[in-house]
């Protein structure tokens, strides 16, 4: 090859690539869909490519999201760019972009990413078809009941018989929410066979169809069906105090049908009901045993003057639950008195339950986040007014057999906000010997007519109560238990023309337990006085028996006197 023929080449390569850069050229991405809207499972052809050709060595990545794809580009026939096909599956939007490598000095350099494609993914769920009966009475009605389970804006609903489609309900005359109906009339041999439906949306300009529902295959009959036996809960499951609605339906052509309500385990009639011109009625049972009870209906019709018994429903189960038990709940305090600024830790405790969550009342209306804090099992709340002031309750939520349950209301505990400074408690602990507890509570404001309250810590009622005209009064305690220290606190209240005025609590006063010398003191004196009493009952029993031998003494001299006397005169009557 000649010098002639190489420079030549060269002038060709370069007129068709140009000469190669430091930095390949910015690629341009594009959808080949101009709404960029695709069905979950389509495929989306991105074709990023150049103004200028590719030089052959050069090659494209795919980013989703700034994460490089590990799809690869299809055969490459476009000296421009390439194309990536994948298929998109997750719903939302998505940004897609893609870059171009050039091999430059033994290394790849990459160029600037193209500008974001994003496509909008949609997930269709697929309808479901609902009927009552399968099986119609040859010239009743029957409905079908297409459905979607996720909040979407359905355009239209398609119902199809055999494949056909026989009924189109647009959303803004026949479909209500995400379901549509559609009443078969007449049911007849020519009506029978499968049913189906799917429904449309409208996304950016683009319509997309749901896949097919499952199929229902309807026949007709002469023969008299079986009722269906439904509740008005879902889940099936009551508290104790909650009615059941039991409705008893069949597929008829007319009424005047008897229904028949019944308790499968003890077969016992709960309910008997005439329908009328319908074909369903209701029946409201409101006593129930704890735990599972099934349930059977049937009905009667008249027919050429006999009546007909159908076969009986198929059996509904429902399970009744106890409520849960009521939690209790605390303030923390012997009486619920708080003063301003004070937080106030309301404490609700539930038994053998573990609760989702827990919740305070006051006067019966709930509070809401803004009025108190609740971490865990404790409501918290500082005081800033007098309003605060009132009756508070608790109660919980627990996931019982599927269904979210409220518990029953905890007892209430009152809560007072105090007007007045605390008073300051002290005690009179100078005698050691003293059995009794002198305490003293003192107001640091005189006020006319003041109650002081003295209480134990963490006894909701108060020990004793004074009133007096002073600023301090003292309590007295008898027969102390001198094993146990106590704790004591108190506060007080003044009676105005505008209410009851109360004060916060005073300092919490810890009395230690008597120190074992005062026991000593106390063993010492009892045995003393034992001692002086037995010396006492001895000396009473001693003067007892000197003078019962005193007295014994004086019998017998006596005695011995009229003795002689008597022997005198015997001897003088023998004489004469």
């Amino acid at each position: 090859m000649t010098t002639t023929t190489l420079i030549l080449l060269l002038v060709v390569l370069t007129a068709r690539w140009g000469v190669c850069p430091d930095r390949p050229e910015k690629p341009q991405l594009s959808a080949d869909r101009e709404d960029r809207t695709y069905m979950s499972g389509e495929e989306v052809n991105f074709t990023c490519g150049t103004t200028q050709p590719v030089y052959p060595n050069n090659s494209f990545v795919l980013y989703r999201a700034e994460i490089p794809l590990s799809s690869k580009p299809r055969d490459r026939s476009w000296e421009y760019g390439v194309t990536f096909t994948i298929t998109v599956s997750s719903s939302g939007s998505e940004d897609y972009c893609c870059v171009q490598m050039s091999p430059v000095s033994g290394r790849n350099a990459s160029s600037e990413k193209s500008e974001p494609v994003n496509i909008t993914v949609v997930v269709l769920p697929t309808p479901r078809i609902v009927v009552d009966f399968t099986t119609v009475v040859r010239g009743a009605d029957v409905t079908l009941n297409c459905e979607s389970w996720q909040k979407i804006s359905v355009k239209t609903f398609y119902f199809y018989h055999n494949e056909g489609l026989i009924y189109s309900a647009p959303k803004s005359t026949a479909a209500w929410g995400n379901s549509a109906t559609f009443t078969i009339k007449n049911m007849d041999d020519n009506k029978s066979g499968s049913y189906n439906c799917t429904y449309e949306v409208e996304k950016n300009g683009r319509r997309l169809t749901s896949a097919w529902s499952n199929s229902v295959h309807l026949s007709a009959t002469d023969l008299l069906l079986k009722p269906l036996l439904r509740v008005d809960r879902v889940d099936k499951v009551y508290l104790r105090k909650e009615k059941v609605t039991f409705t008893c339906s069949v597929n008829c052509v007319s009424g005047g049908l008897h229904f028949f309500l019944y308790r499968a385990q003890t077969s016992a009639e709960i309910e008997r009901i005439y329908s009328g011109d319908v074909c369903r009625v209701n029946a409201v049972v409101k006593e129930r045993s704890i735990g599972s009870e099934e349930y059977f209906c049937y009905y009667t019709k008249n027919i050429s003057g006999k009546m007909i018994q159908s076969d009986r429903s198929e059996e509904v189960t429902i399970t009744t639950l106890a409520e849960p038990e009521a939690p209790k709940i605390s303030h923390g305090r012997p009486i619920g008195l708080f003063s301003k600024t004070e937080t106030v830790s309301l404490t609700c405790e539930a038994n053998r339950i573990i609760p989702n969550q827990f919740y305070f009342r006051k006067r019966g209306l709930r509070l809401s986040s803004e009025q108190i804090t609740v971490k865990g099992n404790t409501g918290m709340f500082t005081v800033t007014t007098k309003n605060q002031s009132g009756p508070y309750t608790c109660q919980y939520t627990t996931n019982v057999q599927s269904r979210l349950l409220d518990s029953l209301p905890s007892k209430q505990v009152d809560i007072f906000v105090a007007d007045l400074a605390p008073p300051t408690l002290s005690a009179d602990l100078s005698d050691a010997a003293s059995e009794d507890i002198t305490f003293i509570c003192t107001s640091p404001l005189h006020l006319p007519a003041m109650t002081f309250f003295l209480h134990r810590h963490g006894d909701s009622r108060h020990l004793q109560d004074r009133q007096t005209g002073n600023n301090s009064v003292k309590f007295t305690i008898p027969n102390t238990d001198i094993n146990k220290g106590r704790r004591y606190t108190c506060h007080f209240e003044v009676h105005e023309t505008k209410g009851l005025i109360l004060s916060a609590l005073s300092n919490v006063l810890d009395i230690p337990p008597r120190d074992k010398s005062f026991g000593v003191q106390i063993g010492i004196r009892m045995v003393a006085f034992l001692i002086v009493s037995i010396l006492m009952m001895g000396i009473v029993y001693w003067k007892k028996d000197v003078l019962f031998q005193q007295r014994e003494k004086k019998y017998d001299q006596r005695a011995i006197a009229v003795s002689t006397v008597d022997q005198d005169a015997t001897y003088a009557e023998v004489r004469l």
